[in-house]
C-alpha cells in the first residue's frame, strides 16, 4: 500500500495515485470507524455498560480514538511491512489478482 501512496518508481512505474489517498481515508478514517463504533458501543449498551443517555458520547469517543490510533499506528505499519510484503511477493495488483 505505501507503493500507492507515496511518489516512488518501480520498475520504472510511478506509483503515487491521488485516488489511494481518496479511498484509503474514506474506507479506513471513515466508513470502518463509524461501523466499529456503532458494534463496540452498541454491544456495550446491551450489556449495560453504557447508560441510556451517553450513547452517542461513547460513540464519538470510540469514533475519534479509532481515529486517532489510525492516524498514528497505520502509517507506520504500512510503511514498515511494504517492503516485507513486496520481497515476499505478496503484492496485489489489482482488484482480481
Amino acid at each position: 500500500m505505501w507503493r500507492d501512496l507515496t511518489d516512488k518508481e518501480i520498475a520504472g512505474v510511478k506509483t503515487k495515485r491521488a485516488g489511494q489517498w481518496f479511498w484509503f481515508i474514506l474506507v479506513n478514517g471513515v466508513v470502518l470507524n463509524i461501523i466499529s463504533g456503532f458494534l463496540g458501543v452498541g454491544i456495550e449498551f446491551e450489556m449495560g455498560l453504557v447508560p441510556g443517555g451517553a450513547f452517542w458520547y461513547w460513540w464519538g469517543g470510540w469514533v475519534v480514538g479509532d481515529g486517532l490510533a489510525m492516524v498514528i499506528i497505520t502509517p507506520v505499519l504500512v510503511k514498515g511491512l511494504t517492503s516485507l510484503v513486496e520481497r515476499q511477493g505478496l503484492i496485489n495488483h489489482g482488484w482480481v489478482t
